[in-house]
């Protein structure tokens, strides 16, 4: 049981590795093979009327949009940051290197320093050029640009043009460069640097043919450099078709083995892993066909001593993607507000699952099912026949996880208390839909569980509150890191009723925590907590040291030293995910204390290397 409660908890982690693998092997896998592929591709439904002439392989590379945007709000907020990380580290000195560095290049004369700035990469270049990068600098002067520049690579003007662009006292053109062409050439080693003027900006890449058709910078990074000190993003709809059509028949084609049934593989256990594979596939190609962007990005608050860096998918305006993550959140949680702030570990969940995910769990719902009906299966007609009362006797349990499954919304709710190694406790909650007509069904399943060489010892009816009923199991075998936590005589405590199963690992306390934790369900119920988030894990790394053991190095010392010291609210780490207007955030946030060692750390690897 605990099992399939632990599989619907992990049902969305192929989100980040789809979103991976995506990127990586659209930029850098499939490049080629689109290349190689393009002429052979099928005509797209509705891509040429009656009449109308395939645009064919032109097609697959008409846009030149850029697929990856870097983006930085302007260099005085970058050095600022510098200046804060610096002070936050405890080495204000850095400050002075930074400055005798700028001096060096120049104090980057020529560089708007109010300005965004960045790099975008291209799939395709106008005239026909090869995938490519450009970098794109916000600028003052030309002259004074191409100084700081060859000051700070080491590099050469080889050539230089007059043309359209902006210089010191010259007023800009507004007309784009009727072909691709750089106004500087900068070499040394390595391949040339292309630089143009254009839009008050210096766009600098290797390959000359990327310097056509640019867009605006500024409009470019607007999203992620009001937000971010560095940002990214990835723009799916600007692959060519072309390229996410082969990558998704690629990914069908490495899939396909494990759509192959097994040697030695039951039925049952192939289609559960067919349903997840065909899962994974059906979501690979929602993603291709319906994402917009994924944004990446992070920001750093000296004066605050904060940081928070997020991970943002987004979908096409009234797709089907768009509809399913901003309805990620369930409406209402029976948690809300469950947790206490000074716990030492918190985790909310109010998490919606999406279509393909209840089917796959459904079915290997109903694979437990059949295997329990299995095992139960006597020899002869009395044993078959006690074993199916058995079964009857266990299943209302497992009808009311099927039907949580298929409602489709996990609310659950968990928290780690403790004031010292060894007596911590976890408390922990999901709801169940039909729990409280599962309460014998629970206490023959752990009946049934006892009766295995895993048990050491079972009680049932230990206890009760409200409408819980509470029973007490213990294993023969304890894992190194469990007792250092929970103690030697931990045992877990599994109860269900009030619409939920519950669980509490522990020693002695593990109980009332537990009886607590129902009392604040119960009078609770109801309640409406306002920006309620379907995701929320809290660590309070003060709360947390107590349970853990003295560092045996300096360096751990040191960082133990600085969290137990912390003030309220700054030794937290913070995981949160929430519905946007386009898709879903996720948020990762931390506190002072982690800021300040964050900081230190870096300094002191600064200074490590100028000793070097």
């Amino acid at each position: 049981m605990v099992a399939v409660i632990g599989r619907m908890c992990r049902g969305q982690r192929w989100t980040a590795a789809i979103l991976v693998l995506l990127a990586v092997s659209v930029l850098l896998g499939m490049t080629q093979t689109a290349w190689a592929q393009a002429g052979a591709k099928p005509k797209q439904a509705g891509r040429a009327a009656d009449g109308e002439q395939d645009e064919g392989i032109e097609s697959l590379f008409a846009s030149h949009r850029p697929v990856i945007v870097l983006a930085v709000p302007s260099v005085d907020t970058i050095l600022a940051r510098i200046r804060g990380a610096a002070e936050l580290g405890g080495h204000p000195e850095l400050k002075d290197l930074l400055a005798d560095r700028l001096k060096s290049w120049n104090d980057l004369r020529g560089i708007d320093r109010g300005q965004p700035l960045g790099a975008m990469f291209r799939l395709a270049a106008p005239n026909g050029g090869t995938p490519g990068a450009i970098a794109f600098v916000p600028i003052v002067d030309q002259r004074s640009f191409i100084d700081t520049v060859i000051a700070i690579s080491g590099r050469s003007v080889d050539e230089e043009r007059k043309g359209p662009g902006t210089t010191a006292g010259k007023k800009e053109s507004s007309e784009a460069p009727s072909q691709s062409r750089a106004d500087v050439v900068l070499t040394g080693r390595g391949r040339p640097w292309h630089v143009l003027f254009q839009r008050s900006y210096a766009f600098l890449t290797q390959d000359e043919s990327q310097l056509g058709e640019l867009p605006d910078p500024a409009a470019i990074v607007k999203p992620l450099a009001e937000r971010y000190d560095v940002g990214a993003k990835l723009d799916i709809q600007a692959i060519p078709v072309g390229f996410r059509e082969t990558f998704l028949a690629t990914a069908k084609a490495n899939a396909q083995p494990g759509l192959q049934r097994r040697d030695n593989e039951s039925e049952p256990e192939y289609e559960v892993r067919r349903a997840g594979v065909e899962s994974t596939l059906a979501t690979l190609e929602q993603f291709v066909r319906e994402g917009n962007e994924l944004r990446l990005g992070f920001r750093l608050l000296p004066d605050a001593g904060t940081m928070f860096a997020e991970f943002e998918m987004t979908a096409v305006a009234d797709s089907a993607l768009r509809k399913m993550l901003r309805g990620v959140a369930t409406a209402d949680s029976p948690f809300a507000g469950m947790n206490r702030l000074a716990a030492p570990l918190s985790v909310d969940v109010a998490w919606r699952m999406n279509e393909s995910t209840r089917k796959v769990l459904s079915k290997a719902a109903e694979q437990a099912e059949q295997r329990l009906k299995a095992a139960l299966a006597g020899n002869d007609a009395a044993a078959k026949t006690a074993g199916q009362a058995r079964f009857e006797a266990i299943r209302p349990l497992l009808v009311a996880l099927q039907k949580t499954i298929q409602r489709g919304d996990i609310n659950a709710f968990a928290e780690l208390e403790g004031e010292k190694s060894g007596a911590a406790t976890f408390v922990a909650a999901v709801e169940l839909v039909g729990a409280d007509n599962a309460k014998n069904a629970l206490a023959e399943l752990l009946k049934l569980a006892g009766e295995g060489d895993d048990v050491k010892e079972l009680e049932l009816n230990v206890g009760s509150r409200r409408a819980v009923t509470i029973h007490r199991i213990k294993g023969t075998r304890m894992r190194k890191q469990d007792e250092r936590l929970y103690g030697a005589d931990a045992s877990a405590y599994v109860g269900i009723g009030e619409g939920a199963l519950w669980l509490a690992v522990g020693g002695e306390r593990a109980l009332p925590q537990l009886y607590d934790a129902i009392d604040r369900f119960v009078e609770g119920r109801g309640r409406k907590v306002k920006d309620y988030l379907p995701l929320r894990l809290v660590v309070r790394a003060k709360k947390w040291l107590p349970l853990t053991e003295e560092p045996k190095d300096d360096r751990g010392r040191r960082i133990r030293e600085a969290l137990a010291n912390a003030a309220p609210g700054e030794d937290e780490i913070e995981l949160q995910a929430a519905p946007t207007e386009e898709g879903l955030r996720f948020r990762l946030s931390a506190g002072r204390a982690f800021v300040t060692l964050l900081c230190r750390g870096l300094c002191e690897g600064i200074i490590r290397r100028q000793q070097l």
